[in-house]
């Protein structure tokens, strides 16, 4: 008798835990649902720059030459040009970032991991060219079955306190990037980005390991989970702990898009409610903040596949047009349109970036930049005509940018 009302008794608990369930599985799907849709333009955006580098360079030969310090700007050989088994790693990078559309596109379970599966071969080649750091890759990258448990240990290991210890905020930042539907193809797509436009970046685990932007985007994406999951002490805990660290100063409620490239990273400071869209490439002591005079929604909005310079500032409620490029120590303050390229302090436009998205090719020198009046397609379909040299002041000029939807 005692046995049955058990079973029953244990019976409707399954029941009651199922009722329960319904809501979750909605939530998940909901929240997967919005991660495709958020994930896709960036996804199709740096499939069609790594498509149209490899028909640039259509030989995969096996004695392509590997970059290297004193070869990466050889003429006749890409700029991201490595050797493994005879392939170019422009085709690998194609190839991990169609990998992750097909991930998204099966609703996460996919079974391969091209980005995970290049990281534990370099780790393992490391170890074998360097046996002082065999316990630490062994420790760090092939003791573990996924990319996000290396990174969770790396980050815990790296921000641990004697108030926090690694093993706890090896298991908080597990714990976000698991729930966060988005956070696998992000993490992914940021690195990519790395091994793509940073010249220096010779192996994709040296981004993994060694890069503090790197490092620093990813805490504060689980900074921003955490934030959005209404446990703000936490994840500014985190945001104070990278401060300390890294020297890097990103507010956990920024939202920041996919495939950003923080380079070197030292002194970027990104404000409360400024946006950030996908394929971003920021460089050292960049501000995005307030003017200091107004509440709420007082941070800039970044829109995609911008390049902004080492030192420039962007202050206030402003909106950098898709494709613009901000140069080094510029300070701007009112709207930048699209496909601009402003200097100076204050900045004024001087004409247009070299290429559709200079965020890609991080060419940062202001002379390249096209100076005559040409018309430019955005990717919703409008036109914008760029103006002529010297002719608008963005500080006393405003357009209407195409503000980020998130």
């Amino acid at each position: 008798m005692f046995s049955c009302l058990t079973s029953v008794a244990q019976g409707n608990g399954r029941l009651q835990r199922t009722s329960k369930q319904v809501p979750l599985v909605a939530r998940r799907e909901r929240r997967h649902r919005l991660a495709v849709r958020t994930l896709r333009p960036a996804l199709e955006s740096s499939l069609s720059r790594f498509t149209e580098q490899e028909q640039a360079f259509p030989t995969l030969k096996a004695d392509a030459k590997p970059k290297t310090a004193s070869n990466s700007r050889t003429a006749g050989v890409p700029n991201r040009l490595k050797e493994e088994e005879g392939a170019c790693f422009v085709e690998f990078l194609r190839r991990a970032v169609e990998d992750c559309r097909r991930n998204v596109q099966a609703g996460g379970h996919g079974t391969e991991d091209l980005v995970w599966e290049r990281v534990r071969l370099e780790a393992e080649a490391a170890a074998r060219e360097e046996q002082l750091l065999a316990s630490f890759l062994y420790a760090t990258v092939l003791n573990h079955d996924t990319l996000e448990a290396c990174l969770a240990f790396h980050l815990a290991n790296k921000l641990a306190s004697t108030t926090l210890p690694s093993t706890m905020l090896n298991e908080i930042i597990r714990e976000a990037l698991e729930k966060a539907p988005e956070a696998r193809y992000a993490i992914r797509l940021d690195l990519l980005a790395v091994a793509d436009r940073d010249p220096a970046c010779t192996r994709v685990i040296d981004a993994l390991l060694f890069f503090k932007g790197f490092h620093a985007l990813q805490t504060h994406r689980v900074a921003h989970w955490l934030w959005s999951q209404n446990r703000q002490a936490l994840a500014m805990y985190l945001h104070s702990q990278v401060c300390k660290v890294l020297q890097i100063d990103i507010h956990p409620a920024a939202r920041i898009g996919y495939g950003v490239f923080i380079d070197h990273g030292t002194g970027v400071v990104i404000g409360e409610t400024a946006r950030v869209g996908n394929n971003v490439s920021l460089l050292h002591h960049v501000t995005l903040g307030g003017t200091g005079t107004k509440l709420g929604d007082r941070h800039p909005r970044i829109e995609d596949c911008v390049l902004i310079g080492a030192g420039a500032t962007i202050l206030g409620n402003i909106t950098v047009g898709y494709g613009a490029m901000v140069g080094a120590c510029t300070v701007l303050t009112s709207d930048l349109p699209p496909h601009s390229t402003a200097v100076g302090v204050p900045a004024r436009v001087i004409g247009a970036p070299r290429t559709k998205a200079p965020a890609f090719d991080m060419d940062q020198d202001p002379t390249h930049c096209r100076k005559r009046r040409t018309a430019v397609e955005h990717p919703d379909g409008s036109s914008h005509s760029l103006p002529e040299t010297g002719t608008v002041d963005v500080t006393s000029t405003s357009t209407n940018g195409h503000a980020l939807d998130s």
